[in-house]
């Protein structure tokens, strides 16, 4: 065999592997995407089986990893307030001052506690509304990515055969 049919019959097997190969991947992103594996799904079985006798080859595991962080600002701010005391030296007077500043003290320990529970709770609501339109922005990001692979996906069979 001359030199040309080597190479004729060398791409002729390169081309078939190609296009096993974008098969199979095609096959498993059918899966992954829309639920099912198309006609090939031997094909997806065989990709799998080369995947895990490669893994156990090389004596390697793949890991994946995600994380998410929401941040945030709260606003924090305060107050002074100055409680008198008494000149006198009457024990009376001493604790008529004391039960005033402690019924001071509760009433402003009150007003800022509601204060902050208000706060708190515009901060949640504010939290709820952007992480719903969040979930929703990502669904239907990802309906459109779906129907797009679907439309794209019957391209690929197309242009495999």
């Amino acid at each position: 065999m001359e030199a040309s049919g080597w190479l004729g019959a060398v791409g002729g097997v390169l081309e078939i592997t190609g296009f096993a190969l974008v098969a199979t991947e095609l096959v498993r992103a059918q899966r992954r995407e829309l639920g099912h594996a198309g006609p090939f799904q031997f094909l997806l079985n065989w990709a799998s089986g080369v995947r895990i006798w490669w893994r156990k080859l090389r004596g390697k595991t793949v890991t994946h990893e995600a994380s998410a962080h929401v941040t945030g600002t709260v606003d924090v701010s305060g107050q002074l307030s100055a409680r008198t005391g008494t000149e006198s030296e009457a024990l009376e007077d001493r604790v008529r001052v004391l039960e005033e500043n402690f019924r001071q003290l509760d009433a402003e320990v009150e007003s800022h506690r509601k204060e902050l529970d208000d706060r708190i709770g515009k901060e949640t609501d504010k939290l709820h509304g952007a992480l719903g339109d969040l979930r929703g922005e990502v669904r239907a990001e990802a309906e459109r990515q779906k129907a797009a692979f679907a439309d794209s996906a019957k391209l690929q069979w197309l242009g495999i055969w």
